[in-house]
């Protein structure tokens, strides 16, 4: 009754064998890739609630004739800006960013400058496959970048723009940076932009 532990009971005989386990198992439910896995993600989100309804307010407060549940719905789509970040959802899923809060700065586009006066736009997308050119974010849907320029903000083209540099981020992510192919001339303006687009 004192406590003490019998000698026997922790004695183990030295051995060189390795002692045998038993088999364990454990089984995964594996989700179907699809946009509805970005939804569920957003909704087990802790500030998706807080933040719809501060998104609901406001668009019914802009537009009266809506009701909450269509508002909750707009919420949800694509052309919608659900944190007011000025990025629309889709473009934010296929940058990989937050839509749902602040994002980090160098996961935005970026507009490098250097000392040869073309001009350039750098951003942050899914991996593009080398032989389709597809593009798949992690929830496996395809994502398509367009980068343009122009010269007055109404006419954009692809034309005069080429990819300069790729660097692999890891985690299906890269940094794609692309560039005008000619120097902008003195007193000139030029304008640059990134499109996305789903299939």
């Amino acid at each position: 009754a004192d406590g003490s532990m019998d000698d026997t009971c922790a004695a183990v005989p030295e051995t060189k064998e390795p002692l045998a386990s038993t088999t364990q198992t454990r089984s995964f439910t594996v989700v179907e890739p699809s946009r509805s896995v970005w939804k569920a993600f957003r909704r087990g989100d802790v500030r998706y609630t807080d933040i719809m309804n501060r998104f609901s307010d406001r668009l019914l407060a802009r537009n009266p004739g809506l009701t909450q549940v269509e508002a909750e719905k707009i919420f949800d789509e694509d052309y919608s800006d659900s944190d007011g970040d000025g990025y629309s959802n889709l473009f934010e899923r296929a940058l990989g960013t937050d839509s749902l809060g602040p994002d980090r700065r160098q996961d935005l586009p970026l507009q490098p400058v250097y000392s040869d006066n073309r001009q350039r736009i750098s951003f942050v997308r899914w991996k593009a496959d080398p032989v389709t050119n597809s593009t798949y974010s992690n929830a496996g849907e395809v994502f398509e970048y367009h980068v343009e320029q122009s010269d007055d903000l109404e006419t954009w083209e692809s034309a005069g723009v080429q990819l300069e540099q790729v660097v692999d981020l890891g985690g299906g992510m890269e940094r794609a940076t692309y560039v005008t192919t000619e120097p902008l001339p003195s007193g000139q303006r030029k304008f640059m932009r990134l499109r996305i687009t789903i299939p």
